[in-house]
């Protein structure tokens, strides 16, 4: 009888002590997850931009002329255009792409690449960390839906917000969080 007491107490005990560590460290896990597909995120943008830049030495100083990344992947600079974190599930378009910093319509100089993030719940959180990594304020900049994301740009790498008028970035009529890198 003893030793049925003292288990049905252990496993109580047991039970109270995960659901409290849970109840009061659940910021340290998500936090932890931010800042893996905040790296992530640097990292394969930084893939890409080195491919970028081996494609244009090869090529008399032209920029790849695809916001696919096409030219990359055909011309063996890159395998294949990487995946990305899986948060991006708000989004009429996933995965990375290029487009030109100061008219995304034009198409002809692809000098930013861009990873749509939405409206996911961890994409704020993301979008924070990626900020924080790169030395920018914390306050995520707005961009107001034109064509011209220059001055969503504060940095080499970072990430701002669509105000949801156009949404061009995100190439839907929603507002999310788009993490970037200049090249």
């Amino acid at each position: 009888m003893h030793n049925m007491l003292v288990t049905v107490a252990s496993i109580i005990l047991g039970g109270l002590t995960t659901y409290f560590a849970i109840s009061y460290a659940g910021d340290v896990f998500t936090e932890g997850s931010d800042s893996a597909n905040a790296t992530t995120l640097q990292t394969q943008m930084s893939q890409i931009a080195s491919a970028m830049d081996l494609y244009a030495t090869n090529n008399n100083g032209n920029k790849i002329t695809n916001s696919a990344f096409s030219e990359l992947t055909s011309g063996d600079y890159l395998e294949d255009v990487p995946d990305g974190p899986d948060i991006n599930s708000n989004n009429a378009s996933a995965g990375y792409y290029t487009g030109e910093q100061a008219d995304l319509s034009a198409g002809t100089e692809f000098d930013v690449i861009f990873f749509p993030m939405g409206t996911h719940a961890d994409a704020a959180g993301i979008c924070a960390k990626l900020r924080s990594n790169a030395g920018l304020a914390s306050t995520i900049p707005q961009h107001d839906g034109t064509n011209d994301v220059s001055s969503a740009l504060d940095g080499k790498y970072g990430c701002f917000q669509e105000d949801g008028t156009t949404a061009v970035v995100t190439n839907s009529a929603t507002s999310g969080y788009v993490g970037y890198m200049t090249n």
